[in-house]
Parts: C-alpha cells; sequence; structure tokens
C-alpha cells in the first residue's frame, strides 16, 4: 500500500494576514491530491482568503469550547466522516512554517518506511534569533513516549489507511500539551514510533519569559498530560520524575536522551 496522499490538519486563532503567510509558504509543496484542513478557532475571516486560488484548503470552523485540542478533534471528525482511502494525516500548528521541500521529504520517507508513525527533526526558533535543532533517531515504543516524549505535534506523520479509526483519536484540551493524548493513543494502537533526524519543520517558540514559558510549569504540563492517559497516580509520579531528570540530563549535562 503506497501512502502518497498527505493530509494536513491545522488549528488556527490570529491573524488574517499570518495565516495568508503560512499559506502561501507551504500550498506550493502540496500535490493535487493533497488537501490542508484549516479549523478556524471562534473566527470567522475564511471568506477573506481566496479560496479559489488555494483549492486544496478546506476551513472549518470551531464554534464550541475554544482551543486547539477541540479544532483539532472537529478537523478529525470531519476527516473521519467525508475523507477515504490511505493517506498520511500531519498535524501542525498555523505559526510553525515546514522546511522547503519537507512535504516531499515526509512523503519520501514514509513510502519507502515500514513504520507507520514516524517523528521527524524539528528546528526551534527563539525570539532571541536562537536556533536549535531537536531531532532523535531509533524505534521506540509506548513506554519510551511515557518517559520522553520524543513526537512533538507539528513534524509527526501517521499512516491512516482507514479514516473512521481517527474517530477513536482525541487531542486532549490542555493548554500547551493538547497533542499529547493523540500521539499516546496513536503510538497505543500502533505499538511503536520511529523519530528519524530530518528536519521537516521550524517551530517558533514564543515568549520564555512568560509564566506558561517557565520550565518549572513545563514539568507541571507534562503531569497534567500524564494524568490524561488514565495513569494510576504512581505511574504518573514516576513518568513526571522521568522527564525531570531528563530534561536536567538534556539541558544542564547536555546529554542526549
Amino acid at each position: 500500500m503506497v501512502f502518497n496522499r498527505l493530509i494536513l490538519l491545522t488549528p488556527y486563532h490570529g491573524t488574517r494576514e499570518v495565516l495568508e503567510k503560512t499559506i502561501e509558504s507551504v500550498i506550493s509543496q502540496l500535490d493535487k491530491k493533497d488537501i490542508w484542513i484549516i479549523v478556524l478557532d471562534n473566527q470567522n475571516f475564511s471568506k477573506l482568503i481566496n479560496k479559489k486560488k488555494y483549492d486544496q484548503l478546506i476551513f472549518l470552523k470551531n464554534s464550541g469550547l475554544r482551543g486547539a485540542g477541540n479544532c483539532r478533534n472537529l478537523g478529525l471528525d470531519y476527516i473521519a466522516e467525508n475523507l477515504d482511502g490511505n493517506f498520511l494525516l500531519l498535524p501542525f500548528d498555523g505559526d510553525d512554517i515546514i522546511e522547503d521541500n519537507g512535504v516531499n521529504l515526509i512523503k519520501q520517507t514514509m513510502i519507502n518506511s515500514s513504520h507507520d508513525v514516524i517523528s521527524f527533526a524539528h528546528k526551534k526558533l527563539w525570539p532571541n534569533g536562537t536556533s536549535r535543532v531537536i531531532g532523535y533517531d531509533g524505534v521506540f515504543n509506548i513506554k519510551d513516549l511515557l518517559k520522553r516524549y520524543l513526537t512533538p505535534c507539528g513534524s509527526t506523520v501517521v499512516k491512516i489507511n482507514d479514516p473512521k479509526i481517527l474517530k477513536s483519536f482525541r487531542f486532549g484540551s490542555r493548554f500547551r500539551v493538547n497533542d499529547a493524548l493523540f500521539f499516546y493513543q496513536v503510538v497505543k494502537y500502533f505499538g511503536k514510533f520511529k523519530c528519524s533526524p530530518k528536519v521537516v519543520l521550524n517551530y517558533k517558540v514564543g515568549n520564555t519569559k512568560s509564566l506558561s514559558g517557565k520550565k518549572l510549569f513545563m514539568i507541571y504540563y507534562k503531569y497534567l498530560s500524564l494524568r490524561d492517559f488514565g495513569l494510576s497516580s504512581y505511574q504518573t509520579i514516576y513518568y513526571t520524575l522521568c522527564h525531570i531528570i531528563n530534561g536536567i540530563r538534556r539541558y544542564y549535562f547536555k546529554q542526549s536522551i
């Protein structure tokens, strides 16, 4: 079975100008059979965007509970109810940037791989102009995911041969970690995932001086996401400690995990 059709899923809450810039950076890389679903979070400016120019775009409006996770779930349900056949699913944010030739790199890697879930590397871009490539190499299982969480949302691609299975996958509503629940369910379903060191995405880091940007709060977000997985209190504490230890190894001792 050849997986060479890409379905992109993007929740969006921002300005029309930024969205158009994101669209322009990606749309030229897509084939005619590819589809990009953009879920506007309580916004209604899709009519202002020339969809005739972008006939591969599908705009949905989230008029219910706000948040990126709820937008993504709306997109998953749309795919499950309206699309068929096999395809590659790539959920990424509207302010991230897919690398030049990133779509082709994703397709060629996925076509030639026996793995159903591949987490590609991404480049983190900080407001001060510094950057760092974050990527891993190897095949991992659900325990590896719980301990290290090596599947960043915007650069992880999933092979889907039956769109209806997306009804059983959900994004969470947690701030900053809404993607964690989805990838936990995906890895649990497929059994394992592969990490590739190939960079396909530029990820813009927000204000690291804000309250939500503090590393201490990221530990708290990890804890909440682990609770969303339905783990016991003991398991949640154990894997939270693993995150803390791995964070110390990565950021202070510069060790690869």
